[in-house]
Formats: structure tokens, C-alpha cells, sequence
């Protein structure tokens, strides 16, 4: 079944369906100017966040996008086109991007599946500046020990992530956690309950 994430941008949808990206306009006819004459993802896109400059940033399990090498992380032109200043020559995450959320920064965090990115150890949770290259955050923890499912990243910098995880930075912490602004695990956070007793999905 076809699963699909929408969100809004520029007044229209960005529809996901099994790695096919396909931009609606307001009264739902095909935009045919996006994407138009290129392939998109060889393989699933589970993931989407779009800038505030109108880029859309994509993450799944594909290792291509418009026929250009891309390991599991992308960045679109709001035509649909591969921005190619984005992840140029770096490696992408080894698995799994399951879900994306963009910085008031810029900066772009990924969460999924992954044991690193762009070469260096990332358990399942991992910062990119702007240009794709791999952030300080995180760095030096141990990340989560099973799927991250869901980011959302906070107003002061913190960021909360959801999933079928136990632990996260050796921290105990069924389904959901908070880091905060170093990637270093947030002790305030659910410090009165036991967490998500059955951890956390989200639909992709």
C-alpha cells in the first residue's frame, strides 16, 4: 500500500509513494515542471523536510537520485533537480535514513537506521551542515542501540528522537530521549517516567 507524507510548500504538496516524488499544485493537477525528464530515487524515499530557501532534503534507502550517486541522503532544487553542492564526494549513511529535520541553523539532523555517515560512527542519530558534510554532534557517543523513527528538533537547539531504541549514549530511555545542543544525552528529559514502554514508530 502506498504510504504518503504531505507537506505544504510554496501552496503545494510534495507527495511521497514508494521512492517516487511527484509535486501536486493546489488544485491537485501534476506539477510537470518538477522532476520533469529525470528518474528521482532508485529506491525508497521514508523521509522529507524542506528548507526555508524552497530545498528539499530526502532521505530513504536509495543509492541514487537522478542517475548521481547518493547514499541514503539528498537534496533537491525546488524544481526537483539534484543539488549537487549537497553530499558532493562524501559518503552518505551506510543504511537506513528514516526520518529528517532541519535546523533554524540550516544545519540538518538524520536519524534511522545507520551505524555512520560520511565515513565516521554514527549510531543512528547524526547532524550534516548545510553542504551535507558530517557535524561535531554526537560525537564520541554511542547513539541508539536500535531504529530511530522520528526527529523533531526544538526551538533552543534540543532535539527529541523517537523509535524502538532501549538506550541511547548508554542512557536508558524506552522509545524516546531528548539531546541536547552537543548531542549528549538530556537527564531532565522523562526523568520521572520509564519512557515508551513499546518504543515509538512513525508512519513512512
Amino acid at each position: 500500500m502506498c504510504k504518503k507524507m504531505l507537506t505544504m510548500w510554496a501552496l503545494s504538496l510534495t507527495l511521497l509513494c514508494l521512492g517516487h516524488l511527484v509535486a501536486r499544485g493546489a488544485a491537485g493537477e501534476v506539477d510537470a515542471g518538477f522532476l520533469n525528464s529525470q528518474n528521482g530515487a532508485n529506491n525508497a524515499i521514508r523521509a522529507l523536510a524542506v528548507q526555508p530557501d524552497g530545498k528539499i532534503v530526502i532521505g530513504g534507502d536509495f543509492t541514487t537520485v537522478n542517475e548521481v550517486g547518493r547514499n541514503r541522503i539528498a537534496r533537491l532544487n525546488a524544481d526537483g533537480s539534484l543539488d549537487t553542492s549537497f553530499m558532493n564526494g562524501l559518503a552518505g549513511a551506510d543504511a537506513l535514513v528514516r526520518a529528517i529535520a532541519v535546523q533554524p541553523d540550516g544545519k540538518i539532523v538524520i536519524v534511522g537506521n545507520f551505524l555512520s555517515v560520511n565515513g565516521a560512527a554514527r549510531g543512528r542519530i547524526a547532524r550534516l551542515n548545510p553542504d551535507g558534510s558530517l557535524d561535531s554532534y554526537g560525537n564520541g557517543q554511542a547513539g541508539a542501540d536500535a531504529s530511530v523513527a522520528a526527529v523533531l528538533a526544538q526551538a533552543d537547539g534540543k532535539i527529541v528522537v523517537a523509535g524502538q531504541f532501549a538506550v541511547v549514549n548508554g542512557f536508558g530511555s524506552v522509545g524516546i530521549a531528548r539531546l541536547d545542543t552537543t548531542g549528549a544525552f538530556d537527564e531532565s528529559f522523562v526523568a520521572t517516567t520509564s519512557g515508551a514502554v513499546f518504543g515509538v514508530a512513525a508512519q513512512t
